[in-house]
């Protein structure tokens, strides 16, 4: 009795079912505009994402540490390909 869905932010235990229920059920799925980039897993958007947290650790100074979170937040961008909204959202 699912009439519509609404997300409140991008983690897996709050969107990991949504192309499931969406494709048995085509019901509308509500998120904030500024997440609609990382739900559909943006290419653009996510390597702005790296390249705004790359420049933000140099200039922090964070060294070896802040290549070690660049690395996995670009790593992140293939192993969570699976997390990509496939549904069409609305923009709220």
């Amino acid at each position: 009795d699912i009439t519509g869905i609404l997300l409140t932010h991008h983690h897996g235990d709050h969107v990991g079912l949504v192309n499931r229920i969406t494709e048995l059920h085509p019901i509308p799925v509500y998120a904030h505009s500024k997440s609609v980039p990382r739900l559909k897993r943006d290419p653009d958007f996510l390597n702005m994402r790296i390249e705004f947290y790359k420049q933000l650790y140099i200039e922090m100074g964070c060294g070896e540490l802040g290549d070690k979170q660049v690395a996995y937040l670009f790593n992140a961008v293939d192993n969570n390909k699976d997390q990509k909204l496939n549904c069409d959202i609305i923009a709220i």
